[in-house]
C-alpha cells in the first residue's frame, strides 16, 4: 500500500514537473493527426452522398444540434483558404456574395494584424484546412486545461489535488463541451484567467522591464477577450473575473512592490495601446458593428432577469445529456447545459466560513458577494434601471447560469481549502440526505420531460451522491487524491463524450458534390455569383466552402442594399433585415416574397421569380431539381453537372 501511494506521487510529480511539455507533445501529436472534436461528419448524412475517404469520425458522435460549427462556423473558416482575392481577406467576397466582415463577426482567420487577439485561428494561417482545425480545437481544449489548473495552484494554495479538480470540472463541463467552437466561449475562459494569473504575477514582481511585459500580456488577454463580441456571456464572466480581481489585489497588494509613480504610467500605457488597437479595429469594422446592431434579430434585445431557478441546479443532471436525443420539453441540451458546479453548496460552505468560523479573507467575502449578485439576476426580476446600470440588461438569465456556476464552483474550493472548522459530519449528512433529495425531487418536477426512464432518475441520483461526497472529502480534507480522482472521473462522464474524436476534413473535400460545386467556381476564377436553390440549410453552405461567392449562404447580416431591389416598398425589410439561414425557391412569376417562419427566427424562406436572377447577377445555381420549367425569353438555364440528384446550372440572362 506505502508502495503503491509512492508510485502514485511520483508519477503526479513527474507528470507536473513535465506539464508544459506533455501539453505541446499532445499538441503537435493532435495536430499531425489531424484530430478535432468537429461534427462536419454530419455533412455527408445531409448530402446524402458518401465522401471517398468516409467520415472520418473516431470516436463518438457527431452531434447534428452543433450545427453552428459544423454547419456555419466551420464552412465560414475554410472559406477563407479559397477567396477568389488572396487567402484570409479581413472583408471576404464569398461569404453573403458580398464584401462581408469575415473578422468580427463569427471571428474568421484573417491574414492582417487583427488576428494577434485571435491565437486559436494561426493555424488556420499556418497549416492546410485539416490541421488548421485541428489547431482550434485541441489549442483551445488545452490551452483551457493549463490556465485553469494554474489559477487552481494560485487560488487553493498550491494544492495540485485540488487544482486538477478545478481544471477537469471546468474544462469537461457540459456548457463548455456543447458550446466549445461557437460564441468564443473558451476564449473567454482562458483569457479571462490569463489576466487574474498575471495580475497577481505584477503585484509580486519588482523589475519594470518584466512588469511591462507584464502589462502587454495584460492588454493583449484583454483584446483577445473584448474581440469575442458575445456580451450575453462576457458581461456575467467580467464580473466573475471582477470579483477575483478584487480579492487578488487585496491579497497581493504590497506597498513595497508598488510604486504610485512607475506603476500607473505601466499600466496606462498598456491600456493606451490596448484602446489603441481596439479603436483601430473598431473603425474598420464600424459599419457592420451598426448594421448588426440595428437588425431586427439579434439586435438589440434586452432583458430583467430572472425565470432562471431550476436552471442553477443543471450540474447535476448533465451526465444524461450525451446519450439522449437532443431535444426535450420545449427546450434542448445545450441550452440546459452548465458548469459543474455543485450550486448552492458554494454558498452553504461559504457562509459557514464567513459567519460560523469568523474567517474574514477578502477572497471569500468577494466571490460570496459575486455569487449571491449573479445568482440574483438569474433568479429574480430586476427593475430596469438596476438592469441596465449593471449592464446586465443584455444578458438573458439562462446565459448567466454559467458565470454561477463558475464563480460557485471556484466559492466551494477556495472556501474549503481555508476552513478550519468544518461542522460535525452527522448534521452534514442529515442536510447532505435532504439536499440530494430536494434537488432530484425538484428537477424531475421541473422537467419531468427529461426522466423518461427509472435509469435516467437513478444516474442523476448517483451523480448527486457522488457529488456530496466529494464536497464531504474536500471539505473534511480526507483524501485529497481520491477527491481529485472523483472529479476527474466526474467530469469525463458529464463531458468527455459530449464531442467526437474526428479526423481530417476529407469528408468534405472527397465528397463528389463538393469536388463537382469546386471545379465549377474554379472555372470562371470564382468571378460569378452563387445560390442555392430549393435546398435547405445546412447545404445552403455548401458552395463557401470552395470558395464560391454565395448570396443565401448563412447571411450574418444582412445585405440590405440587395434585398430592398427585390423589395421597393420596404414592406419586409424586418423579416431580412437579419442574421439568418436563406432558403431561395424559384417561381415562375409574380412578386417576390420574404418570410420567416415562426419558430424560427434565424430561418429566412425566400420565394423568387426567375426574372430577377438577372437583378442578383446570378451566374451558378446548386439545385436539387430541373430548372427547365422556369426557362423563358430573358432568361436560361445551362446544366453543367449532375450529381445523384444535385444538378449545377449556368445562369444565362438577356435584356
Amino acid at each position: 500500500m506505502e508502495n503503491s501511494k509512492k508510485r502514485s506521487t511520483g508519477i503526479g510529480e513527474i507528470l507536473y514537473r513535465f506539464r508544459y511539455l506533455i501539453i505541446v507533445v499532445v499538441f503537435a501529436v493532435s495536430g499531425f493527426l489531424e484530430l478535432s472534436g468537429s461534427s462536419i461528419s454530419m455533412w455527408e448524412d445531409f448530402i446524402g452522398i458518401q465522401s471517398q475517404s468516409g467520415d472520418g469520425d473516431l470516436f463518438g458522435q457527431a452531434r447534428m444540434i452543433r450545427s453552428d460549427e459544423w454547419a456555419v462556423n466551420t464552412p465560414m473558416a475554410f472559406s477563407q483558404y479559397f477567396a477568389k482575392d488572396g487567402s484570409f481577406p479581413y472583408f471576404s467576397e464569398t461569404l453573403r456574395g458580398a464584401k462581408t466582415d469575415a473578422f468580427i463577426v463569427y471571428g474568421q482567420p484573417v491574414l492582417s494584424w487583427e488576428v494577434i487577439f485571435r491565437p486559436f485561428q494561426w493555424g488556420y494561417l499556418l497549416f492546410a484546412p485539416a490541421r488548421g482545425l485541428s489547431f482550434f480545437w485541441c489549442g483551445r481544449f488545452l490551452a483551457l486545461l493549463m490556465i485553469s489548473f494554474e489559477l487552481g495552484m494560485y487560488l487553493f494554495n498550491r494544492r495540485k489535488s485540488y487544482a486538477v479538480a478545478y481544471s477537469s470540472l471546468l474544462s469537461l463541463s457540459p456548457v463548455v463541451q456543447w458550446w466549445f467552437a461557437i460564441n468564443g466561449l473558451v476564449e473567454m475562459l482562458v483569457f479571462g484567467q490569463a489576466v487574474l494569473l498575471i495580475v497577481s504575477a505584477y503585484f509580486n514582481q519588482r523589475q519594470y522591464w518584466k512588469k511591462i511585459l507584464l502589462a502587454l500580456g495584460l492588454a493583449w488577454c484583454g483584446g483577445c477577450y473584448i474581440l469575442v463580441f458575445y456580451p450575453p456571456w462576457q458581461i456575467p464572466l467580467g464580473y466573475v473575473f471582477l470579483f477575483l480581481l478584487i480579492g487578488i489585489t487585496a491579497k497581493e497588494y504590497k506597498k513595497d512592490l508598488w510604486c504610485w509613480k512607475k506603476d500607473i504610467p505601466v499600466i496606462l500605457g498598456a491600456l493606451l495601446i490596448l484602446g489603441i488597437a481596439m479603436g483601430a479595429i473598431v473603425c474598420k469594422s464600424w459599419n457592420t458593428i451598426q448594421t448588426v446592431m440595428n437588425t431586427a434579430y439579434p439586435g438589440t434585445r434586452s432583458f430583467a432577469g430572472g425565470g432562471a431557478l431550476r436552471k442553477l441546479f443543471n450540474w447535476a443532471q448533465g451526465i444524461l445529456y450525451p446519450f439522449m436525443e437532443p431535444a426535450f420539453g420545449g427546450t434542448n441540451v445545450c441550452e440546459e447545459a452548465s458548469v459543474i458546479s455543485f450550486f448552492p453548496l458554494g454558498i452553504l460552505v461559504g457562509l459557514w466560513v464567513l459567519i460560523k468560523e469568523k474567517k474574514r479573507d477578502a477572497m471569500l467575502i468577494s466571490l460570496l458577494t459575486g455569487t449571491v449578485f449573479l445568482t440574483a439576476y438569474c433568479v429574480l426580476p430586476w427593475p430596469e434601471i438596476l438592469a441596465k446600470a449593471t449592464l446586465l440588461s443584455n444578458c438573458q438569465p439562462d446565459r448567466v447560469v454559467l458565470a454561477v456556476g463558475f464563480i460557485s464552483l471556484i466559492l466551494l474550493l477556495y472556501a474549503s481549502v481555508i476552513s478550519e472548522k468544518a461542522p460535525g459530519k452527522a448534521a452534514v449528512g442529515i442536510v447532505g440526505v435532504f439536499f440530494a433529495g430536494g434537488t432530484m425531487v425538484f428537477l424531475y418536477k421541473s422537467l419531468p420531460e427529461l426522466y423518461v426512464a427509472k435509469r435516467q432518475v437513478a444516474a442523476v441520483c448517483v451523480i448527486l451522491t457522488v457529488s456530496l461526497i466529494l464536497v464531504g472529502i474536500l471539505w473534511y480534507k480526507w483524501k485529497s487524491t481520491v477527491f481529485a480522482w472523483g472529479c476527474i472521473v466526474l467530469a469525463v462522464l458529464n463531458g468527455a463524450f459530449v464531442n467526437p474524436i474526428h479526423k481530417g476534413v476529407d469528408v468534405i473535400y472527397t465528397n463528389p458534390l463538393v469536388q463537382a460545386v469546386a471545379a465549377e467556381a474554379d472555372s470562371d476564377d470564382k468571378q460569378g455569383l452563387w445560390i442555392v436553390e430549393n435546398i435547405g440549410f445546412p447545404c445552403i453552405n455548401i458552395p463557401i466552402m470552395t470558395g464560391a461567392p454565395t448570396i443565401n449562404c448563412t447571411n450574418t447580416y444582412p445585405v440590405l442594399e440587395r434585398w430592398k431591389k427585390l423589395d421597393s416598398t420596404g414592406i419586409y425589410e424586418d423579416t431580412y433585415n437579419r442574421y439568418v439561414h436563406i432558403f431561395m425557391q424559384l417561381k415562375e412569376d409574380g412578386e417576390t416574397v420574404f418570410e420567416n417562419p415562426q419558430t424560427a427566427p434565424d430561418h429566412l424562406n425566400i420565394t423568387l421569380p426567375a426574372k430577377e436572377l438577372k437583378t442578383l447577377n446570378v451566374k451558378h445555381i446548386l439545385t436539387n431539381r430541373d430548372l427547365s420549367e422556369f426557362e423563358s425569353d430573358n432568361v436560361k438555364f445551362k446544366l453543367k453537372n449532375q450529381v445523384g440528384n444535385y444538378r449545377i446550372y449556368d445562369v444565362i440572362t438577356q435584356e
